[in-house]
């Protein structure tokens, strides 16, 4: 029977492990390590889970009603509405209410301080021209909130060519809040957060959806505090990294801290639902990026072609926490990757990740697999169950590649075509306490010479 590249990433039997490259993708896509996966071709009879999945808050979506359009201005004449505004020296915000309708904009949009923009059933269809000029701007300014809308990066339109031309744009802003937005078909991100170094201030985001977008949903490059609640990331990625939400610092001091999603959902994106990938120096902050009871599923499936892609996609992580949720349906379910195959082999072992209460499951690969340098992993009644769904592959429920100090307590996993847990030779300092891994194709445990700990 002749094999595909794709049934080769995914072989695996009982005897032994072979090291395969890491497939690639674009020109700057992400890349991993060789990576250790069994050996083998005989099919192995996938048994059924008794899990069920745990109830999971959905977003609570909500709407902004329009405005009073007696005080409404009609769009051709916001931009000269916006410049006669004073200047902002703190108080109440001035409410600016557009007319509903549908526009075309030539140029950008730029929001001053101290401004409400109430855009409720008001459409915004980018023509901009340049390669990174955003839609909207929101630069330098404090005290700005933007409430409903549609606003479309449209890119289709011939002068849209760049991955850094986004829809909404911030940067060295301070409070502000976008409530109901629609951030759709932008050539680059939908929502972009951040700069080289300075860090945005007090960023929330609540019932936004970000759409269709060609490179990210939302990407955050340097905040101190962003909240994010109750909002959709779906359908993203043409462009590397091809995410519903990336954190991605450009610099090794760009703060990342205080980042958090609730009950929001990052589904049908192309390679990632949602991505971390900080640098080899950011500092290590405890819990500085938290998921809490969030959806991510039906990510990079149909598989996005490397091995980094899936839900939970953590590259050098430096302080997350996943609490509660349920990632499922994807490619891999998460992926942690302490180094990357470039960094020096002098950079730092360093950075924590913590999931608690996180249910795992229907994932083409592993629920969990860790690649090398990672600092901790720990692991608190996490279910990984019915993972390794891909017919061409014999994964197992947990994978640990390559790294170290990581403990499982109280978890789960059952339903996967091999192991409920494997670890690999080079895998150092794993404890497994009180943990069920009945319930799989090959058994509990295949550990070889793996330093593991179990604690019945």
């Amino acid at each position: 029977m002749a094999l595909t590249r794709r049934d080769l990433l995914g072989l695996g039997t009982l005897g032994g492990l072979t090291l395969l490259g890491g497939c690639t993708t674009a020109a700057g896509a992400l890349d991993a390590p060789p990576i250790l996966v069994p050996t083998g071709t005989r099919t192995l009879p996938t048994p059924e889970s008794t899990a069920s999945p745990r109830r999971v808050p959905t977003p609570k979506y909500s709407s902004i009603a329009p405005g009073d359009p007696a005080s409404a201005v009609e769009a051709t004449g916001l931009d000269e509405h916006l410049k006669a505004l004073s200047a902002y020296a703190g108080g109440p915000l001035r409410t600016v209410t557009i007319r509903p309708g549908t526009y075309i904009r030539t140029t950008p949009i730029m929001i001053p301080s101290g401004v409400r923009v109430v855009a409720a059933g008001v459409t915004f269809t980018s023509q901009v021209p340049g390669e990174q000029t955003p839609l909207v701007e929101i630069r330098g300014v404090t005290d700005v909130v933007i409430e409903g809308g549609t606003w479309d990066g449209n890119k289709a339109h011939p002068g849209a060519v760049s991955e850094w031309k986004h829809v909404i744009r911030m940067i060295d802003a301070a409070r502000i809040t976008l409530d109901a937005v629609v951030a759709t078909n932008g050539v680059g991100d939908g929502i972009y957060v951040g700069s080289q170094r300075t860090p945005c201030r007090d960023v929330t985001l609540r019932s936004v959806k970000a759409i269709k977008n060609g490179r990210n949903g939302l990407s955050i490059t340097a905040v101190v505090g962003l909240h994010c609640t109750d909002s959709i990331f779906t359908g993203n990625g043409a462009r590397s990294p091809q995410s519903g939400a990336c954190v991605e610092p450009n610099h090794a001091k760009a703060a990342i801290e205080d980042v958090t999603f609730t009950r929001c959902a990052f589904t049908l994106n192309k390679s990632r639902g949602f991505l971390v990938v900080m640098r080899p120096q950011s500092r290590v902050i405890k819990d500085s990026i938290q998921l809490i009871d969030c959806t991510i599923d039906h990510n990079a499936n149909p598989w996005g072609g490397t091995m980094v892609c899936g839900g939970l996609v953590l590259i050098r992580p430096r302080g997350v926490l996943v609490s509660g949720g349920t990632i499922k349906a994807s490619h891999t379910g998460i992926l942690v990757q302490g180094l990357r195959p470039n960094d020096p082999k002098t950079a730092p072992h360093k950075g924590t990740v913590r999931l608690v209460d996180v249910d795992v499951h229907d994932n083409d690969r592993e629920g969990l697999i860790v690649l090398s340098g990672i600092g901790k992993l720990t692991a608190e009644r996490v279910r990984f169950f019915d993972n390794s769904r891909e017919q061409a592959g014999y994964f197992s429920g947990v994978m640990l590649a390559q790294g170290s100090n990581m403990t499982f307590t109280d978890c789960v996993s059952t339903g996967a075509r091999m192991y409920g847990l494997q670890a690999s030779d080079p895998v150092t300092n794993v404890t497994v306490r009180h943990c069920d891994l009945r319930g799989n194709g090959k058994g509990t445990l295949h550990t070889g010479s793996a330093d593991v700990t179990v604690i019945k």
